[in-house]
């Protein structure tokens, strides 16, 4: 009976062991918040409140170091700490000129990655702050960090972009950042490959218009130059393919679009 005893206890024990991986359950849910990231956010808080910036560079600083507790959070200090770094853009504006405490956060966003650092990151692109001609980059890299969250959530946004954007920059940046959805189902990638392609190849056949009475040619030059590039990198990463024509996407795509098992 003693023995018996003693088995069920052993196995109780391993149950209780296993049951999180058994059910599911987020391993970082079975830990406690970490203090530290709580103290450290609080000095963060006062790094980037100062009104003078003299603070920025410990709050950069202390940035990288809450980033290196990752990427294994507990929910409470991934809340914390998007909402920390969302608090950098509700204080008061650094000019054009003092963008690195801007643009490491917005690095921040990209590495924490998922649904609410995605969310977080399309409202500071839509900042009035941003839309000024002198953050152009910034804008651009707001975009890669949208990608980086690989949040399906963003793919209209991003695909939304590359359509409805009038600067040349803005759509390479936002085809460039549909690359990071490479590891999505098949559906998400042939509608990522097939919206922009459709794209690039109206781009394509209006730079190539040798008609010399439409206006938009050289206007439509400059912006196949711009974005060939990224958007051939997106192509091939939505589809395992290497072309660097509209004309050669086309042509593979029309014999391999229903064909899952040919892309990558």
């Amino acid at each position: 009976m003693r023995r018996l005893t003693k088995d069920l206890t052993t196995i109780l024990l391993a149950l209780t062991v296993l049951a999180p991986a058994v059910l599911g359950q987020d391993p970082a849910e079975e830990k406690e918040p970490d203090p530290e990231i709580e103290e450290k956010l609080d000095t963060f808080k006062e790094a980037i409140s100062d009104p003078e910036f003299r603070r920025d560079q410990e709050a950069i600083t202390l940035i990288g170091e809450l980033l290196q507790k990752g990427p294994d959070y507990h929910p409470k200090d991934r809340r914390d700490l998007i909402k920390a770094f969302k608090n950098v853009f509700s204080r008061k504006a650094r000019g054009y000129e003092q963008p690195d405490l801007y643009e490491k956060t917005v690095t921040a966003f990209g590495k924490l990655g998922g649904d609410d650092a995605a969310r977080v990151l399309q409202q500071i692109y839509g900042l009035r702050l941003f839309r000024a001609e002198d953050w152009q980059s910034m804008r651009e890299r707001i975009l890669e960090e949208v990608g980086r969250c690989q949040s399906l959530r963003t793919v209209s946004f991003l695909l939304d972009e590359t359509h409805n954007n009038d600067i040349d920059g803005t759509k390479r940046a936002a085809g460039r950042a549909l690359r990071h959805f490479e590891d999505a189902a098949f559906k998400t990638r042939k509608q990522i490959f097939e919206e922009l392609l459709t794209q690039f190849g109206q781009i394509t056949a209006i730079a190539r218009d040798p008609d010399p009475n439409n206006s938009l040619v050289q206007k439509y030059k400059h912006l196949l130059t711009a974005v060939s590039d990224a958007w051939n990198t997106t192509l091939g990463a939505m589809s395992g393919q290497d072309f660097r024509t509209a004309e050669d996407w086309y042509e593979w795509f029309n014999d391999h679009k229903n064909r899952p098992n040919d892309w990558r």
